[in-house]
């Protein structure tokens, strides 16, 4: 799931990715090196999903991904994305992720 302004909703039993397509920011033959997400909201956890999901970055270098599990009913929590290229350019962008019982 790409976003530049992103809000998304998640179940609280789901694992699902989410992600970020970064090829509008990229300059045409730059490519992600590196990728960490940080997650803020409240006491209740949302989390990594373990065992090889976890992060990742695209095989083209112009997208990221996030999977995740958890989280409590009708808590928001923000993702922000900050990434690092090889023309080292580092940059953050942020989404919110609303759970909510489907």
């Amino acid at each position: 799931m790409a976003f530049d302004k992103y809000e998304a909703e998640k179940d609280p039993d789901s694992i699902v990715d989410y992600g970020r397509t970064w090829s509008n920011w990229l300059q045409e033959d730059e490519i992600i090196l590196s990728s960490i997400w940080i997650i803020t909201g409240t006491e209740d956890p949302i989390t990594l999903v373990e065992g090889g999901q976890g992060t990742g970055i695209s095989v083209d270098g112009k997208s990221t991904v996030i999977w995740l599990e958890g989280g409590a009913d009708g808590q928001r929590y923000t993702l922000t994305n900050r990434i690092q290229t090889d023309q080292l350019r580092t940059e953050d962008r942020s989404g919110i992720l609303t759970v909510r019982e489907k």
